[in-house]
């Protein structure tokens, strides 16, 4: 097989990662003014302040699109749906390396690529290629890879050459991100120092005792909530970067009123399918009232096919052929003629006929192959066929299976094919199964070469096969109708009782409470100003823009109202912008929610505190009714017993406490703690602190790639305005 077809086999051509998958990466210039007109600030993205290459990532993208079209020719399946946001994050990496490469002065040399390319000059050989090119002891092959190459640099095709530019382009960029990386790899380092407190925290020991009351000790409903209390809290705390909004985004309010069947659309439905048994008891032709009645998703009218319940192994369960496997006796034992349902399946419900019962057979079968096509393969298969035929007898079959049999998937099972139907097998083994009495051996030939056949069993008129109708449940024309009235009256409702509210915010809480007015439920949603993403299982595009639309255009507040109800499939939504957030700063309406949570903690542990202050562990253990438990604690694991993560309560633990010392009240993730140190195992004595500085080292070798394209990225501020470009919100 030629190269680029070992590349394809891999889909190397689809996405371009280390190890991954190939690309042609094109940068071409084309300039800010495309087609004229106003001069673009943003185009499809920024990175370090200037626009991204819009004609290169389309490039990609066209790529992507090719490779998928020739992946599934190959495989026969259907084109997959190229991930645009895949490619995208790809090409902003590789143009973000592509300026380090240049200020580095990284390129790679003729001489270089052939080494690296063949594994010489020290270079090891490349996994995928040693994988696909091996000699005769399964080592790589440089020289059958140099074949191979050779071939297809002197095709004069284009395909040919594309392939090879292709392949080339790959593994070149694959060494010069091998050694980019290199670089930033060796300014990697881990000072003594560093190595030392690694293995203190590792190895230096606190034997303790401890008591905890739990948060959940004190009621929420006694905590001061009022909004006074809460901006007092945020007004002491807010220079906490914690506080700080860590990225410019929108939050949306939403909520969704769902388009369901009403209940005269569920007495229409259940008349319907009366309508439905009473025809197909009454029906002469079966198959033409199937099509007649199949409605806009119909279903395989199986004449021949049987029908088996849902979950068996079998090829024409997958197919569609299938009942619920809760009414297997139902259909098992109908007679020709008669009619099932309505029963539940797929999401609707169901009508069938039995149209016919159909037999079952179970053989077991020794395959010896030999494709007919191939003459040499089935005189060998036929001499050995011969051969074991005469030695082969129901009590020793299985063991000529598992040494003879070249169907491995049936060797495990004893060679067995149990209860398949007609049509299932290839003529010749299914007519075997058919025509001979129970407990023959012999043999057939077939496509796949020669089966000594033993038949086990064989049920007549047992398996069914159906003419079946589905009906799915569905809003009728005026329940939708209705649905987008109420939609409508909703929202205008909601604009005239918000439009009288004071404060920005104060209108958010109103969305809520009319939308929970109306049995809603709100729900938000964050979206990223620099990579703007919607979430909430939306439909369609249209849905997804005007809340975007809403987020960001030009002179949105907090507190605006989507302009009309969005229809998105089944239901239709509501949506209000709650909060703007940028970066850097922030407000109390912004961080309210983290504020809640931590001024709620804070009060528990004031309370608390009082409680534990200046008492021992056997008082408390008393007073409290709490249990006083013992454990060894490290500094590295930060562990107070199993599954009790205290890094904040270790820290304090490891910050002087000496031996017989009780700690004051120590604030918790879990609740408040006592804690009582009994002993110090201190680490035992060395100077050889190697083995934490190669570890430490290593692991931040390891996370050298994913670290330096987070810093790069960080560094370079990129701004995804793919998504605004194309709904025009920023150009």
């Amino acid at each position: 097989m030629a190269l680029i077809g070992k590349i394809r086999e891999k889909s190397w051509l689809l996405l371009i990662v280390v190890g991954g998958a190939i690309v042609v990466f094109i940068f071409t210039s084309g300039g800010p003014n495309f087609g004229g007109g106003v001069e673009e600030e943003y185009g499809i993205g920024l990175m370090y302040g200037e626009k991204l290459d819009r004609d290169g990532y389309n490039s990609k993208l066209d790529e992507a699109r090719e490779v998928a079209k020739t992946n599934a020719a190959r495989s026969g399946q259907p084109v997959q749906e190229v991930n645009e946001d895949l490619v995208w994050s790809q090409f902003v990496e590789e143009s973000l390396l592509e300026k380090e490469y240049e200020a580095l002065g990284i390129h790679v040399s003729e001489d270089e690529f052939d080494a690296f390319l063949y594994a010489r000059n020290g270079f090891d050989p490349l996994p995928d290629l040693k994988n696909n090119f091996k000699d005769a002891a399964g080592n790589f092959d440089p020289k059958a890879l140099e074949n191979q190459i050779n071939q297809l640099k002197s095709d004069d095709s284009k395909d040919a050459k594309k392939a090879w530019e292709q392949t080339k382009d790959y593994y070149m960029d694959m060494r010069r991100r091998q050694k980019y990386f290199d670089i930033v790899a060796q300014g990697m380092y881990v000072t003594n120092l560093e190595a030392k407190q690694q293995y203190m925290a590792e190895n230096e020991m606190k034997a303790v005792k401890y008591v905890v009351m739990n948060y959940n000790t004190v009621k929420e409903e006694s905590i001061d909530m009022s909004e006074k209390a809460l901006r007092a809290f945020y007004k002491k705390h807010k220079s906490n970067s914690k506080y700080k909004n860590r990225r410019s985004e929108r939050l949306i309010r939403w909520a969704d009123i769902k388009v369901l069947p009403s209940a005269k659309d569920s007495a229409e439905f259940e008349r319907k399918l009366e309508n439905l048994v009473k025809g197909f008891k009454n029906t002469k032709n079966d198959s033409l009232f199937t099509v007649r009645n199949a409605g806009p998703n119909p279903l395989p009218y199986a004449s021949l096919a049987g029908f088996r319940p849902e979950g068996s192994e079998n090829q024409m369960a997958t197919q569609g052929f299938t009942y619920p496997a809760d009414m297997d006796s139902v259909f098992k034992n109908a007679e020709v003629g008669d009619v099932i349902g309505p029963y539940e399946q797929a999401g609707g419900k169901r009508v069938a006929k039995v149209i016919s019962k159909g037999p079952l057979y179970s053989v077991r079968h020794i395959l010896i192959s030999g494709a007919r096509e191939d003459s040499v393969a089935v005189a060998k298969a036929k001499k050995t066929t011969d051969s074991l035929m005469p030695l082969i007898t129901s009590a020793n079959f299985e063991e000529y299976v598992t040494e003879f049999s070249d169907d491995q998937p049936s060797v495990a099972k004893g060679g067995k094919y149990e209860n398949f139907l007609s049509k299932e097998m290839v003529p010749e083994f299914e007519e075997f199964a058919k025509e001979k009495a129970i407990g023959t051996i012999g043999y057939v030939q077939t496509q796949f070469g020669y089966h000594i056949i033993e038949v086990l069993d064989r049920q007549e008129d047992v398996v069914p096969s159906l003419a079946v109708v589905q009906r799915t449940l569905t809003p009728s024309m005026e329940t939708i109708n209705n649905a987008e009235t109420s939609a409508y009256e909703l929202l205008d409702d909601m604009y005239t009782k918000m439009s009288s509210v004071k404060g920005k915010y104060a209108k958010v809480v109103k969305f809520d409470t009319l939308a929970k007015r109306e049995g809603m439920i709100v729900r938000t949603m964050t979206i990223a100003e620099n990579e703007p993403k919607v979430s909430g299982g939306f439909s369609n595009e249209f849905a997804e823009n005007e809340l975007l639309r809403l987020a960001f255009e030009e002179g949105a507040e907090v507190g605006d109202l989507v302009q009309s109800p969005i229809k998105d499939g089944d239901r239709w939504v509501v949506a209000a912008l709650a909060d703007i957030k940028v970066k850097g700063e922030t407000t109390f309406e912004n961080a309210r929610s983290m504020v809640e949570a931590e001024y709620v903690k804070e009060m528990k542990y004031r309370r608390l505190y009082q409680k534990m202050i200046g008492k021992t562990l056997s008082e408390l253990e008393q007073q409290e009714n709490l249990f006083a438990q013992t454990g060894e604690v490290v500094l590295g694991k930060s562990n107070l017993g199993p599954g009790a993560r205290e890094p904040q309560v270790v820290g304090a633990l490891f910050s002087g406490l000496k031996p017989g010392s009780l700690s004051q009240p120590l604030k918790g993730n879990a609740g408040v703690y006592v804690v009582k140190v009994e002993e110090l195992k201190n680490a035992p004595e060395t100077t050889d602190f190697s083995v934490q500085k190669n570890q430490m080292l290593a692991t931040r070798r390891g996370q050298v790639q994913s670290a330096a394209m987070n810093a790069l990225k960080d560094m370079a501020e990129i701004i995804d305005n793919r998504r605004f470009y194309e709904i025009n919100i920023r150009k």
